[in-house]
């Protein structure tokens, strides 16, 4: 285990491949969930800043609104469907997306 993930509730990987899991391959989103973490989001392949920000931006509006992950996450996407940023399905959600965090 890493020591101090569990203290944390939701991770958010905004990195390149952060959220990449495999078999025989022990992915940052595994361990963090492992250890505690309530939900963890990462990305599956090399994102450009622009969609890291706007996925990002969007996702935690809808957290401090107290959505659901999985309708913020959704949100989040489709903002950057609208915006025509292809990067919209690199973002993958690893928790129970009715989840709510407050």
């Amino acid at each position: 285990p890493v020591i101090g993930l569990s203290l944390i509730f939701d991770y958010f990987l905004n990195a390149c491949q952060s959220g990449v899991t495999a078999v025989g391959f022990e992915g940052f989103a595994r361990e963090c969930l492992q250890n505690g973490a309530l939900a963890c989001i990462g990305a599956l392949w090399d994102v450009k800043d622009e969609a890291a920000s706007k996925m990002a931006t969007t996702f935690y509006t809808g957290i401090i609104k107290n959505h659901p992950l999985g309708e913020s996450m959704m949100k989040a996407r489709q903002a950057l469907q609208d915006e025509a940023i292809t990067d919209w399905g690199a973002y993958v959600l690893y928790s129970n997306f009715r989840l709510k965090l407050f």
